[in-house]
This record gives structure tokens, C-alpha cells and sequence, in this order.
């Protein structure tokens, strides 16, 4: 039986229900700088404070002033590159979920300012009615070999034609475990020895073979691509455990890691 799945990150976004006040909290770098170790732009420096300030959020600047020029320049470039109007638009929307999210204007043309932030344009969507999807749109293997020959059919042929790929989503540490390893290479203590990104290399390989057989094609020319998303902390260590383990007999080229993107901090006004 074929099986589809994906492996989910913790996505934590730590918000206050019951207060209308967020602050958005950022901590500068200590160990970077800006690239040239020049103090930072006042022109720069001015047209962030007067945006942050704006969006309710200038309390970012608070102990600006006693920042080394180095670590002043790395605080800046952190805050250009936050759209603050879209992480306030995000945090009305989580707390007011049965409330139609508030209009505001773009602050380019009140602030006078052009490309200072690369500003999402996308439109937050109004709250709609939850309602259960039509019986046309469920279905179930289980007392069902028809459909579920035909769905396997479907999905080996698609595979074959090397048109499927699988999304790992495999950003954090295992913390919670008492590792501070990526998840996916925790030892789970099983008789096989065998780690969970093991688990899924040899699923894909399975699935690969399954779909050769089923569609006559040679051993080898079916390729699954495999996209196995890392953090920060997580993806060196990664990348290097898959090249101990010679990428568990996939092929490398279809291996392909990438970095998840950053979020925002957001504490209420009494945290801060």
C-alpha cells in the first residue's frame, strides 16, 4: 500500500489571547557585523526608527544607544529585514481569528520611503465558516480493494514518471528527548538501530523499486526527489550525517536540503 507522508517541525508562536498589546522582541547578533565594520547609516538608523516606531513597535530601540557601532549595524540589518506591518498583520489575525482583520495603509508613502523592506503585498483572508467537507471529497482504503488498486495504480505511475517528490520537514533538535541532535537522526532504541531519516530513506527506495516493477522500466530509472528541510542549528549536522550514512543508497543528486526561514518573537506588553 502505497503511503503519503510528511514529517512536521514544531512551529511555536507564543502569543497572549486575552491582551490586545504585542511586542516584537529581537536580540542583536554579538558575533556579527554589517561586513565592513563601519558604523551604522543614519539614514538608515532614521527611517527604521520612525517605521518601528510607528508600527508600535520602537521599543526595539531601548538599549540601542549602548551597543557597540558593530553590533548597532547588526541590530539594523535584522530590523530591515523584518516586515514589522506583516507580523503585527499576523498577530491581530491569530488573536481576533473571528474578527475581520484591520485595513491599514502601506507605510511606503506615509514614511516616504521606497524598497526599505521587502513587504509582503499578500492580503490577509477574512475568517471563514468552518464546514464539513462533502462526502465526495472523503474516501477510505479500508473495505474499499477497489479503489484502493486504483489509487495504487495511480500513485506508482506517477512515481514512475518521476513526477513525485517527498517534503521533510526536519528543522528541530530533539530537546525533548534530551538530544540536541536533529530529530531525525535520534536513537529510537529499536532492535534495527535504524534512525528515522534510516526509516524514510528506505521508504523512498521501496517506493522507487515498487514503481519501477509496476511500469517495466530498468532498476535505476526512477527517482524520487527527496527535500529534507533543516534549521540553523540543525543543518550542518544533517547534511554531514547523510554523508556518513552515503545518503542511506539514494542517489545524492536527489537529496536536496534547504534552511526554514525565521519568525518574529511576539511577548505581551507585561513580558517585556
Amino acid at each position: 500500500m502505497l503511503h503519503s507522508w510528511i514529517t512536521f517541525t514544531s512551529l511555536l508562536l507564543s502569543l497572549s489571547l486575552s491582551l490586545p498589546q504585542q511586542q516584537l522582541y529581537t536580540t542583536p547578533n554579538m558575533n556579527t557585523s554589517n561586513g565592513n565594520g563601519n558604523s551604522p547609516d543614519p539614514a538608515q538608523l532614521s527611517k527604521l526608527r520612525q517605521l518601528y516606531d510607528y508600527a508600535g513597535q520602537g521599543h526595539v530601540f531601548t538599549f540601542y544607544d549602548t551597543l557597540s557601532p558593530q553590533d548597532q549595524s547588526s541590530l539594523l540589518d535584522q530590523l530591515a529585514n523584518i516586515d514589522v506591518e506583516r507580523v503585527n498583520r499576523i498577530y491581530r489575525n491569530a488573536v481576533s481569528a473571528s474578527t475581520p482583520p484591520v485595513e491599514t495603509k502601506s507605510l511606503d508613502s506615509r514614511l516616504g520611503v521606497t524598497n526599505l523592506i521587502g513587504r509582503s503585498r499578500t492580503p490577509s483572508p477574512s475568517p471563514d465558516e468552518v464546514i464539513p467537507l462533502p462526502d465526495e471529497a472523503c474516501a477510505t482504503i479500508l473495505n474499499n480493494p477497489q479503489d484502493e488498486a486504483r489509487w495504487r495504480e495511480i500513485g506508482l505511475k506517477a512515481i514512475s514518471e518521476n513526477t513525485v517528490a517527498v517534503l521533510l520537514l526536519a528543522g528541530g533538535q530533539g530537546t525533548r528527548l534530551g538530544s540536541t541532535s536533529p530529530k531525525g537522526m535520534y536513537d529510537l532504541k529499536l532492535p534495527s538501530g535504524r534512525s528515522l531519516f534510516d526509516y524514510q530513506a528506505k521508504r523512498i527506495g521501496k517506493l522507487e523499486r515498487l514503481a519501477e516493477e509496476a511500469s517495466g522500466k530498468g532498476k535505476g530509472s526512477v527517482r524520487i526527489k527527496w527535500y529534507v528541510m533543516t534549521s540553523g542549528p540543525t543543518r550542518q549536522e544533517t547534511e554531514k550525517y547523510f554523508q556518513s550514512m552515503d545518503y542511506f543508497g539514494l542517489s545524492k543528486d536527489n537529496v536536496i536540503f534547504f534552511e526554514q526561514g525565521k519568525s518574529s518573537r511576539l511577548l505581551s506588553e507585561e513580558q517585556c
